[in-house]
């Protein structure tokens, strides 16, 4: 087990790696719901803007003051970096994303063909008691 575990420990440090790699080489970056633990872990979001999964938003608060976390937005997109709230607002990131690269007519669109709705707000969907146990 403990294998395993210090496997995990060593793939996310690649991955983190790879990833301020890849911002400091131009690449924009992207993340939704738990993965913007990962990004923060990086420190790229230090003095940006972000949001999270609501539910642990009281967590991300504490293990990454330096983020301007907006929990009530479903993305965030402080370029060169978007990031997403809860696991559906993959969605709504990857719209953002074909916003900023081919254009807002071609992400409504999109969004038109897979019958999403423009979400702007987490706020409606939290349970906040819920962000009592994060």
């Amino acid at each position: 087990m403990a294998g395993q575990n210090s496997g995990s420990i060593a793939s996310c440090r690649r991955l983190r790696d790879a990833l301020v790699d890849g911002f400091e080489s131009g690449a924009m970056l992207a993340a939704p719901c738990a993965s913007t633990f990962l990004l923060a872990d990086t420190g790229l979001l230090d003095g940006r803007r972000a949001t999270t999964t609501w539910w642990l938003a009281p967590l991300f608060r504490r293990r990454y003051p330096k983020v301007e976390l907006m929990t009530d937005q479903i993305v965030v997109a402080d370029w060169p970096i978007a990031t997403g709230g809860a696991a559906m607002a993959q969605m709504d990131l990857m719209l953002a994303i074909v916003g900023r690269f081919a254009g807002p007519s071609l992400a409504k669109r999109c969004a038109n063909y897979l019958l999403l709705d423009e979400r702007h707000s987490q706020a409606p969907f939290m349970a906040i008691a819920y962000c009592q146990l994060a």
